[in-house]
């Protein structure tokens, strides 16, 4: 299992985000399906505690607020799926960095965006 816990920071050129209805705490209304650009798109995630394959700690918005997460690596050791109070990520470890996409589905909305993540 490979050990998880650090700061890892988005790759801007990396990411990707398509989204639409209300805002949220972290973007305008979009009433219509909208591309956001990449740049100043990337969330930093850090890993306090990992035992075995499950680990916890939160993600950090550009904006520079914090959200709790749990996640667990698969057994395969090349796979990742986390849990926040308001989405998923789900996601691969590739060539040392974390490869990950997040779910929104929240009433109202729809969120996708993914980021590859390297550790510092």
């Amino acid at each position: 299992v490979p050990n998880l816990v650090g700061t890892w920071k988005s790759v801007d050129a990396e990411s990707v985000v398509v989204r639409f209805g209300v805002a949220t705490e972290h973007n305008p209304e979009a009433a219509t399906p909208t591309i956001v650009a990449p740049a100043g798109q990337g969330w930093t995630l850090v890993i306090e505690k990992q035992e075995g394959r499950a680990f916890h700690g939160y993600g950090q918005s550009p904006g520079g607020k914090k959200d709790t997460f749990v996640g667990v690596v698969h057994r395969d050791g090349d796979h990742v799926v986390i849990a926040a109070a308001d989405g998923e990520l789900t996601g691969e470890i590739d060539d040392g960095k974390l490869d990950v996409c997040w779910t929104d589905d929240r009433p109202g909305r729809a969120v996708v965006a993914c980021w590859l993540l390297a550790k510092e």
